[in-house]
């Protein structure tokens, strides 16, 4: 009996830490790409796991649970696992109506363009986006945020593109992905309503939604990309330091992956343009 509650025990300390949550993901990308579903750049495989990052410039560094990789090869998702009990994440807008995008913001690594930056692109799924985050249940008291995480895995991502950057033959780009067991709700209210007094918002309504496009401003460094001369220098700031995570609740993440579809058409005007870093 002795020996059964010490295996209980230790079996309790492995599901509190996020490795089983990482596991079951990779084995759910395996699963999918084995059962060949969707056409061959929505099959996807796991190109690395427990990848060490770092970036030059900063010496911060760390891990990436896991590495995607398309059959196609022309996109990978750095992923971070995220496992959590009897929470929601809670996602609201300034508009208080978050409005679903195509938009997100992905690395780009075209070596026989001499490319390597941040863009905006059309892709697949559409996602509500968000700047605003907090956590509902499992002990968070509404205090906690994501940002922390989600900048460290824009930083982590640029690391392995630079780091993947010689390397490359065909043009590839690189998202953030969190995959969490928390369920996500989309908050919808009237922002003119908020009381100055108190700082609430009076009434709303919670939408649950299986991914959301979480952007804000999760970098300090600037992106390449050049300024139109029509766009006031503050708002342009403001923009190039955006990035796009997708927040993806795990129960769905197989179906945002077959789902993926980047347009083709965006990614030819950017070569055209000729815009961007040097790829390292």
């Amino acid at each position: 009996m002795a020996e059964s509650e010490d295996q209980q025990e230790m079996l309790k300390t492995l599901n509190c830490s996020g490795y089983p949550l990482q596991i079951a993901i990779a084995q759910a990308v395996m699963q999918q790409r084995q059962q060949g579903a969707g056409p061959g750049r929505n099959r996807w495989g796991v190109l690395y796991a427990e990848h060490a990052w770092k970036d030059p410039g900063s010496g911060d560094g760390g891990f990436l649970d896991l590495v995607l990789e398309n059959d196609a090869q022309t996109t990978v998702l750095a992923v971070e696992c995220k496992r959590v009990r009897d929470a929601s994440w809670l996602f609201l807008s300034g508009s208080g109506e978050p409005a679903s995008r195509r938009q997100a913001k992905l690395w780009l690594t075209d070596r026989m363009n001499n490319l390597g930056g941040w863009w905006d692109v059309p892709l697949d799924p559409a996602s509500p986006q968000c700047e605003f985050c907090t956590i509902h249940g499992g002990g968070s008291k509404g205090r906690q945020t994501i940002e922390p995480v989600a900048a460290e895995l824009v930083a982590a991502t640029e690391a392995l593109a630079r780091e993947e950057g010689p390397y490359s033959v065909n043009v590839r780009m690189y998202a953030s992905v969190i995959v969490t067991t928390a369920s996500l709700h989309v908050a919808r209210f009237d922002a003119r309503a908020i009381g100055l007094s108190d700082g609430e918002i009076p009434d709303a309504e919670f939408v649950e939604v299986p991914h959301v496009r979480f952007r804000k401003q999760l970098s300090v460094h600037p992106s390449s990309q050049q300024r139109d001369a029509d766009s006031p220098p503050g708002k342009w700031l403001a923009a190039v330091k955006e990035h796009t995570v997708f927040i993806v609740n795990a129960a769905h993440f197989v179906e945002f992956l077959a789902a993926w579809e980047i347009d083709d058409r965006s990614i030819a005007d950017i070569q055209r343009s000729g815009l961007g870093l040097s790829v390292v």
